[in-house]
């Protein structure tokens, strides 16, 4: 399976330790649009396996 930047980024940041998704989401570049990137970072999570 692929990833893209986000998803390795957001794997890159779990790693480190944040466990905040509205953080990840922050740090990732959703900023902006909070609602959407929180939903996008968890997709992520799903993604590289981390989160169900």
């Amino acid at each position: 399976m692929a990833l893209n930047q986000k998803d390795l980024r957001i794997k890159k940041l779990w790693e480190k330790g944040i466990r905040s998704i509205g953080e990840i989401a922050r740090k990732v570049g959703y900023g902006g649009a909070m609602e959407e990137g929180v939903r996008r970072v968890e997709e992520g999570l799903k993604r590289l396996g981390i989160k169900k």
